[in-house]
């Protein structure tokens, strides 16, 4: 078994012999404080496999995951601290605090693990796609965990991708892409399909508004409404639809019947692979 390496940009590559090994790998992570430390993980028979070079590929050291119960799927070194390492596999989240000699699962609810990814600019921070489970998020640095999936909802998550301050980016197993607003707080589906415009009037809102809309396909309608920190506050079903414009009343209440109080919200229609957001300020 083999692992390349290009010196200058993917023009040519050289293979690097890792004696002795029958895996499969499908994952690499580069340690960002050590360049030339590498880890690369997959399956090998039944089980998991990890091996580490630490002389940019020129040897390879299998590591011990027998705790990793399943394939290894994607591994992340943390940018803050390279002795703690993550490790997706497919019976869970693992994490690593010595460079890979030792693991331990750190969540009993996520199943199956895809992908995982460390917040470059927050290390404690990390989100794992998951197999039918959405997005978990850690806010301090593995050791609890929390879905993030306000419309996205149990969705394969096949990979995640930042853009850093900005959105973090879901792509899901045969559906579509999302993005979540790292500023706000709200996921946003991006669909392959002209998105119509969500109009709320009047805007600001007082006692109550207008909200208008447009769908593409005869799809259940759902209109939700965050507050800033990314909160829901209420939701709202308007069955199926046909396609075409359409509208209603809307008394600027929470779901418990409790008028909002004044601010900025944001408000997200999600039809079928469509999904429209905007933005409403209640002013009473």
């Amino acid at each position: 078994m083999a692992v390349g390496k290009s010196t200058n940009g993917g023009l040519t590559w050289t293979h690097s012999t890792i004696s002795g090994a029958n895996a499969y790998l499908r994952c690499m992570a580069l340690d960002p404080s050590h360049p030339d430390t590498v880890y690369s993980g997959g399956y090998e028979g039944s089980g998991s496999a990890i091996y580490r070079t630490m002389d940019g590929g020129m040897s390879w050291t299998k590591l011990t995951t027998t705790t990793i119960a399943n394939y290894v799927y994607d591994l992340a070194v943390s940018p803050a601290n390279p002795s703690v390492i993550f490790a997706a596999s497919g019976s869970g989240i693992y994490r690593s605090t010595d460079f890979g000699a030792s693991w331990t699962k750190m969540s009993s609810t996520i199943n199956s693990c895809n992908d995982v990814l460390v917040d470059p600019a927050n290390p404690n921070r990390i989100w794992v796609g998951t197999a039918s489970q959405g997005v978990y998020q850690s806010l301090d640095g593995g050791v609890t965990w929390t879905a993030m999936n306000a419309g996205l909802g149990d969705m394969t998550v096949n990979k995640l991708a930042l853009n850093p301050s900005i959105y973090l980016f879901a792509g899901t197993d045969g559906a579509a892409s999302y993005r979540w607003s790292l500023a706000v707080g709200i996921e946003e589906g991006i669909a392959p399909v002209e998105r119509p415009g969500l109009c709320v009037t009047p805007n600001p809102v007082a006692d109550g508004a207008t909200i208008h809309y447009t769908v593409s396909g005869s799809d259940p309608v759902s209109i939700s409404v965050f507050d800033l920190q990314g909160r829901l506050v209420t939701e709202i079903s308007q069955g199926t639809q046909i396609p075409g414009d359409h509208e209603f009343w809307w008394d600027a209440t929470a779901g418990s019947g409790a008028p909002l109080q004044p601010g900025v919200y944001f408000i997200r229609l999600v039809s079928g692979r469509e999904v429209q957001t905007g933005r409403l300020v209640i002013s009473r």
